[in-house]
């Protein structure tokens, strides 16, 4: 599904418009509860970035929003980045929310 969206974003607003978009392929920790564990989601992440590489290198992708109350609860990003490097996973961009 998301293969299909960004060939038709690329087909109605051109290759060159697309490349300029930030894509995040997101995670909710409430997913959790529906037995989607960060691992997996790790792992869904991997998968649909590097097809949308597949496309075209220059599409930016990132993953795995925060907020300042996720980094103080949880070692997500860590474990993310950890992920990404071991597995020379592209990140081009993470999302920071400070929600007071």
């Amino acid at each position: 599904m998301v293969l299909s969206l960004i060939k038709h974003c690329i087909n109605r607003y051109g290759i060159e418009e697309v490349e300029s978009w930030y894509f995040e392929i997101g995670f909710e920790e409430k997913l959790q509860c529906n037995k989607l564990k960060i691992e997996d989601y790790f792992k869904l992440y991997e998968k649909v970035v590097l097809e949308i590489k597949n496309i075209s290198e220059n599409i930016k992708v990132g993953g795995i929003s925060i907020t300042s109350q996720t980094i103080l609860d949880s070692y997500y990003l860590e474990e993310f980045l950890k992920y990404c490097n071991l597995n020379s996973v592209p990140l081009d961009f993470y999302l920071f929310a400070n929600f007071l």
